[in-house]
Parts: structure tokens; sequence; C-alpha cells
């Protein structure tokens, strides 16, 4: 699929078929670098959302989102649970990862994720993400039906694990 013609029916559709495929995070991986690559062109042809998430598609085996972070604001450190591939095509992710292992929760390292650049999470992978200077825009991938996986949250400054939900999620969300 070339992003020229980005046409997000087609995108559902090539990333179900990246999903079932023989390997999934290459195929998922792949069809996200396509997508991306031409940013203007999924500028142009992606519908208007005026939610900062947006679940696009989701059965058994993928769900597809559509994701916009503010930089004012800092999505609470969480895990998915699932493989995830993420395609920015707009603006810049800013993602922190943490490691929660043996009792101490800390940060270890970050990335910026730029317009046509695409990066994979693993499913035990915990992150914060906020956008640089002006909103992102992003798609992203995941490997699984997102919407019935149990997941966990992480307090920002204790690293405490607690279940993931709506409710959670907005009570930890950080305003800069």
């Amino acid at each position: 699929m070339c992003a020229k013609n980005f046409n997000l029916e087609q995108f559902i559709a090539d990333a179900r078929k990246a999903a079932i495929s023989e390997n999934p995070i290459n195929a998922a991986e792949t069809l996200m670098q396509t997508t991306v690559a031409d940013c203007k062109g999924v500028i142009a042809n992606m519908p208007a959302i005026a939610e900062c998430e947006r679940m696009l598609f989701e059965d058994e085996t993928v769900s597809i989102w559509y994701c916009r972070f503010e930089p004012n604001l800092i999505v609470p450190a969480h895990d998915h649970q699932m493989h995830v591939v993420v395609g920015v095509y707009q603006g810049i992710e800013e993602h922190s990862f943490f490691d929660n292992s043996n009792g101490e929760y800390k940060e270890v390292k970050s990335l910026n994720i730029g317009a046509a650049q695409v990066t994979k999470l693993s499913p035990n992978q915990i992150h914060t993400v906020t956008a640089t200077k002006t909103a992102s825009h992003a798609l992203h991938i995941y490997l699984g039906k997102l919407s019935t996986v149990e997941r966990s949250l992480f307090e920002f400054e204790s690293g405490n694990e607690i279940p993931f939900s709506v409710e959670n999620y907005e009570k930890l969300a950080q305003v800069n």
C-alpha cells in the first residue's frame, strides 16, 4: 500500500492480514513503515478524528488505534501485554521507558518517534508518552484484542502497579 493513496479501510484490511501472517510483528512493522513513509499522504487522507484516542478496529487478532498526544499531557506509565507497532505521521511522540524489576522503578531510556518513523514495543514494556512542542498523530497496531487484556498502570513517583482502567488512567495522567 502506498501512503500517497492512503485509505483507512485498506490500512485496516492490511493490518488484519499482517496480524494473522506467519510473522505478524514484522508484517505489521513493514505495513506501518510503508504507510507513514509519506506523511503528507496520510494527513491528506486520514479522516478527521476529534478524540485523542479512538479504536478504529478490533477483533481477536488485532486492535488498530488512532492516537494523538498533546505536549501538555503525559500519559501514565503503562504496559500493553501484547506487541505494538507505532507509526507517527505528524509531530513527535516522546516515550520514556521504565524498568519495574527487583522492586525498583526507574527510567531506563527515552525515545522520540517523529513523523515517518516507526517503533515496536514488547508486551511487558512499561512506558509513558507525551508530545514535543505540538500534538503528535499516529497509528498504533496492537497484535491482540487490547480492550479485553488485563493491563497495568504504574504510579509516576512510586512505580506502584495498579490495574488499568479508564478511571485510573485519567487519575494518573499528568499535565505539564
